[in-house]
């Protein structure tokens, strides 16, 4: 009895510091919970930045393009807004923890030396945007400070991921260092409470988990933040370059009505007006991916595409490398876009020749018929749709190279990283989207000093193959007439559908903006027996002429031209238009839609 009265007094002191413990082992780990949201509330200014000057770099496009929605001022004062937000950021930071900027992460050296170059770069950018804003006339699209723009513009992107990934990194080691403390207060506190100590290793596995789904969910942010940028700029270059594609179409098929023309120049002239649809081929392409288009698919033998591809192919790839090709004999049809398709097998070739180019060794290219009931290979990427059993096409793509360690494995289909120069690194990512949107997958073996491989399985199909030959002459049967009025803000498509109109017998008046169509319109709208209006335009686009042409009751008929595809401007609402016709067209369709609107009752 002695001896419990005198343990009790002990175990009530016991108690009492184990319960006393709990206090400050809560304050600590509130403490960590809150130096966490506080490190997150200073990271803010830098997506802040990233998202300001890339809003700034997309307005100032536009604004270069003719959108006179666009104020110079704004766009400055986005430059301004995105430098103020890093060095909020860097003054932030410094106050609440200063070690920080100190931490090293990839090569990039410490992160205050990572902000500093991000800083030059804002700097740059918005010097060379003054620059080309001054002078327009040398910043034209495909120019040469046009492009040394848009890698400045990548560049400070790919600048503000890596400052992101170093502090991710930082607070990662930071938080495993006091997980250490933690734990170790948590068992001095078991020893005296195993139900307290319970509850607090649930609290922990709790706070892990969070972790781990913030860090899965901020991946996916940052992949999806490249794609955006990605698709914004394909957008902005895929729009401008169909007009141009426009003034070739249209002026190789008027050329191709000429009677007398040699063998040799129509030869040529046809061979331009096949090229120029396959350029609006990767045109819809990139539109697609900007999300303002579909791709097309169609069944084709994907052996005779590789064929088609050789001439491309040699040139594309080094003269120091031989290239093996043993391909199936009999037809691999195969249901897909074949721009897409195209670009599969030229970046894995291309890929494979650089790798190969410094020993001046080989590249071997092998397709094959499989049926498979089960996966073939485990790939290097996690795959969220189900294996369908079937027959299977077999592509792959070896080099002799040096391979590929293990960190570059898992980080090559990673968009912008790339152990190339600058400004690459869309490739393989590129790849992986198109396999995966055909029902494919893909494997990559590789060993440092032996060479790669690349694996693709591609569903087959029973549809019989396609003629992929995009030379479609329609039949040129006569001329039209009657007056029609072409609104269109670029110059050089104003010009050549003025020309074909002409060409078959129209009467053409032209107006710049729809606000001028418009006008014409409410002077003689008898005159006129149908308008061509283009979708995209400053001020008053396509929609709202259509719209304002019925409201107001004007008796013609109403053709929407357009750069993307008819099932983006479909929205725009049938009832407001006859037909519509996607450039870059020939005057052969152009004749065509419109003698077919004319006749219609």
């Amino acid at each position: 009895m002695r001896s419990m009265e005198s343990v009790q007094p002990f175990a009530a002191a016991f108690i009492l510091a184990v319960l006393l413990a709990l206090g400050p082992l809560l304050f600590l780990h509130s403490k960590w919970l809150q130096e966490i949201e506080d490190q997150e509330r200073v990271q803010v200014h830098l997506g802040i930045a990233r998202e300001d000057v890339s809003v700034a770099h997309l307005w100032f496009e536009e604004m270069l393009s003719g959108d006179s929605h666009i104020n110079p001022e704004e766009v400055w004062a986005l430059f301004k807004n995105s430098k103020q937000s890093l060095a909020s950021f860097r003054q932030e930071q410094i106050a609440f923890n200063p070690d920080l900027l100190q931490h090293s992460y990839g090569t990039g050296g410490p992160i205050h030396q990572q902000v500093d170059r991000l800083e030059e770069k804002l700097g740059a950018l918005e010097l060379m945007a003054r620059k080309r804003a001054s002078d327009p006339g040398v910043s034209v699209a495909g120019s040469v400070i046009d492009e040394e723009f848009d890698i400045i513009f990548l560049e400070a992107l790919e600048a503000s991921f890596e400052i992101e990934r170093g502090c991710t990194d930082f607070n990662l080691t930071t938080m495993n260092g006091r997980q250490q403390i933690h734990k170790f207060t948590l068992v001095l506190w078991v020893m005296g409470s195993l139900g307290t100590a319970g509850g607090l290793v649930f609290l922990n596995m709790r706070r892990r988990r969070i972790e781990e789904e913030k860090k899965v969910l901020e991946d996916r942010f940052q992949q999806a933040q490249k794609l955006e940028s990605l698709g914004v700029l394909a957008g902005g270059i895929a729009h401008d370059f169909n007009n141009l594609l426009m003034a070739i179409a249209g002026n190789t098929s008027l050329l191709l009505l000429e009677s007398g023309l040699s063998k040799n120049l129509r030869a040529s002239l046809d061979e331009i007006d096949s090229g120029v649809h396959k350029a609006a081929a990767l045109t819809s392409q990139m539109l697609a991916y900007a999300g303002k288009g579909k791709f097309i698919e169609t069944v084709i033998d994907f052996n005779s595409l590789i064929e088609e591809m050789g001439s491309l192919l040699s040139m594309s790839i080094s003269k120091r490398v031989t290239v093996d090709y043993q391909l199936l004999e009999d037809p691999l049809p195969l249901k897909g876009n074949p721009t897409q398709l195209q670009q599969v097998v030229m970046n894995l070739l291309i890929n494979a020749s650089e790798a190969s180019e410094a020993k001046g060794g080989s590249v071997t290219v092998i397709t094959s018929h499989r049926h498979l009931e089960e996966v073939p290979f485990e790939s290097v990427v996690l795959e969220t749709e189900k294996f369908q059993p079937g027959d299977y096409l077999l592509f792959e793509v070896s080099d002799t190279g040096s391979g590929m360690s293990d960190s570059v494995l898992e980080r090559c289909f990673e968009p912008f990283f790339s152990t190339k120069f600058t400004g690459r690194g869309l490739g393989l990512a590129a790849v992986l989207g198109i396999v995966r949107a055909h029902g494919g997958r893909i494997q990559v073996v590789t060993k440092e000093g032996e060479g790669t491989t690349f694996r693709v399985v591609l569903p087959l199909t029973e549809e019989k193959i396609v003629d992929t030959d995009d030379r479609r002459v329609l039949e040129f049967v006569g001329r039209g007439s009657g007056d029609i009025l072409v609104i269109d803000d670029d110059p050089s498509v104003r010009r050549i559908v003025e020309r074909m109109l002409s060409k078959v017998g129209y009467e053409v008046e032209i107006a710049e903006s729809g606000e001028e169509g418009l006008e014409i319109l409410r002077s003689n709208s008898k005159d006129f027996d149908l308008v061509l209006v283009d979708m995209e335009m400053p001020g008053i686009n396509g929609e709202c002429v259509g719209r304002s042409i019925r409201e107001e009751n004007y008796p013609v008929r109403i053709v929407l031209s357009s750069g993307y595809s008819e099932d983006v401007v479909s929205g725009t609402g049938e009832e407001l238009f006859d037909a519509f016709i996607q450039k870059p067209y020939r005057i052969q369709e152009l004749w065509e839609v419109l003698s077919r609107v004319l006749k219609s009752p």
